[in-house]
């Protein structure tokens, strides 16, 4: 599957958070629906996500998640 570019950028910036990308599916439209190693949830996503802000947030929604799976 070709992952577009602005995304495999944002993967990459997960990765080096310590998430792992799992499964990838491209919906119509600009978001995609993502599942990452350690949560159980989909998680979907814009492509168009170029702002480093939104990147910190989602890293940091991706450690609450990861965090309440380990608490219960």
């Amino acid at each position: 599957m070709k992952v577009p570019t602005n995304l495999r950028k944002q993967f990459k910036e997960y990765e080096k958070a310590g998430f792992c990308i799992v499964d990838l599916d491209l919906l119509s439209g600009s978001h995609c629906k993502v599942r990452i190693e350690g949560i159980d949830t989909p998680q979907f996503l814009t492509r168009n996500a170029d702002e480093p802000r939104a990147i910190k947030n989602n890293i940091a929604r991706f450690r609450r998640l990861s965090k309440e799976k380990d608490d219960v």
